[in-house]
């Protein structure tokens, strides 16, 4: 079984290609299907729920005990197909897939660990996976305008550390995860949403119920 770290430094190292049966030329960015969202968190987790069409391309660190590996990642949604892009910082390298039950289920025989990606297509747009049991949702106020700090599902903690602007919108997205599960940690730092580079702006989320 391949651990995480020679899992993640085979990426640097040599197309992953052939142990996820997943090749093919990685398709273009994918705008975001709306400009707006709604402000209150049960609209906002509603609509969002029902976006099936969305890239963004962010950096990841991955540690697992005295494991460190940083990746860069692209994630295309398109409908109920998900596909990931995984790449050295340095760019050299990489593992290209498109989840199917299979994939998800040799992906995670090699990583030692569960990742739900499936449910990570939610996860990433700051929504808990609607087809899911989920608990310890952060509470809400007027300051948090709708976005929530954290929940858990599937045996993850998902924190929702930052959101950030989308320019050209009047869109606040997550722009930093950070997802935890027994000695593992995630995190997810996202760039771009779309064909659009985040903004500067951004509300951090608070542990006392506040954004600053």
């Amino acid at each position: 079984m391949m651990s995480l770290v020679r899992l993640l430094r085979h990426v640097g190292l040599a197309t992953a290609c052939a142990l996820l049966s997943a090749c093919a030329t990685w398709s273009p960015r994918i705008d975001l299907p709306s400009r707006t969202l709604p402000v209150q968190w049960p609209e906002r987790a509603a609509a969002l729920a029902k976006w099936d069409r969305y890239s963004l391309r962010a950096r990841v660190s991955a540690v697992r005990g005295d494991e460190v590996v940083t990746a860069r990642l692209v994630w295309s949604q398109n409908g109920a197909l998900s596909r990931l892009n995984l790449t050295s910082p340095l760019g050299i390298g990489g593992l290209d897939m498109t989840v199917t039950e299979d994939i998800e289920q040799r992906l995670n025989e090699a990583l030692g660990f569960e990742v739900p990606v499936k449910s990570l297509r939610y996860w990433l747009l700051g929504v808990p996976d609607p087809r899911l049991p989920v608990s310890g949702l952060s509470p809400m106020d007027e300051w948090d305008l709708g976005l929530p700090r954290s929940f858990q599902q599937q045996g993850w903690q998902i924190g929702l550390q930052r959101y950030s602007s989308v320019p050209g919108t009047s869109l606040r997205m997550p722009s930093l995860l950070e997802m935890r599960h027994e000695a593992v940690q995630l995190k997810i730092f996202i760039e771009s949403w779309g064909t659009t580079t985040l903004g500067t702006s951004s509300v951090r989320a608070s542990t006392r119920g506040g954004a600053k």
